[in-house]
């Protein structure tokens, strides 16, 4: 009996811990995406292409996932912003450039958090 309350104890915590991270990775994405295009006020079809381009290049690095090719990580990187600096305007691009340094940002701290 005590087993199976450790074990359940267990399970509870693991799933409080994945909710804490944000759960599944693809609703990270789209909860980024989401605020992203709010944020930069993007609408119609400047938003479907920066959704598309978005969602190519997530696939692509998801893909990539695991195999520490950080120079192609970096390349594909570029090509996208690349690509949405052709859509959106001057400041809207700057706009994106700091939602994306912010973005870095948390990730780095939540890197050094799970150390």
């Amino acid at each position: 009996m005590k087993r199976i309350l450790f074990i359940m104890v267990l399970l509870i915590q693991g799933v409080a811990i994945a909710q804490q991270r944000g759960g599944d990775p693809q609703e990270r994405f789209n909860k980024m995406i989401e605020e992203q295009v709010t944020t930069l006020g993007l609408e119609g079809e400047t938003k479907d292409q920066f959704i598309a381009i978005q969602e190519k290049y997530h696939n692509q690095m998801m893909e990539q996932r695991g195999s520490r090719d950080f120079d192609k990580m970096r390349s594909m990187m570029e090509a996208r912003d690349e690509e949405i600096k052709g859509i959106l305007d001057e400041n809207q691009f700057a706009k994106y450039q700091e939602l994306q340094e912010q973005n870095r940002k948390r990730m780095r701290e939540g890197m050094k958090n799970r150390q």
